[in-house]
């Protein structure tokens, strides 16, 4: 009859038990790293709609479906004194920041680096989160 060695037997068992709950506590933390991804996905905008010559992004919205896009370009046209001739639509680009230039007379007069701070949407809020003008320079 064979002879079973209990001390390795206990020890595999030990290193069976390490390496299932280690493959849970990382199917968790996969688990948890995908939900954040669809939800950040959920918030982030498709696209803006913008109006050009805007002083600090002022008129551009973010629209997340076709609803609000509609919302978007209503809001936009229908501002008092404004005398755009449209209205610009484009994929949103998730940008690290922008380099602004500050033009008098032809000539550059200052130049900043910025970056718009992330937003949560908020539902009782939704207009002005759809907004772009909270940036900080850099």
């Amino acid at each position: 009859a064979a002879r079973r060695d209990e001390s390795s037997s206990s020890a595999q068992e030990e290193d069976d038990l390490r390496l299932l709950s280690s493959s849970k506590e990382h199917h968790e933390d996969a688990a948890a790293a995908a939900a954040a991804a669809a939800e950040e996905d959920q918030q982030q905008p498709l696209g803006v709609a913008k109006l050009g010559y805007s002083w600090e992004a002022v008129d551009v919205v973010a629209w997340r479906d076709r609803s609000e896009l509609a919302s978007a370009l209503r809001g936009l046209t229908a501002q008092t004194g404004s005398r755009c001739e449209f209205v610009a639509v484009q994929a949103f680009v998730d940008a690290v920041g922008e380099l602004r230039a500050y033009c008098v007379d032809g000539e550059i007069a200052h130049r900043a680096y910025t970056r718009f701070r992330r937003r949560r949407r908020s539902p009782t809020h939704a207009a002005e989160t759809q907004r772009f003008s909270d940036f900080e320079v850099v």
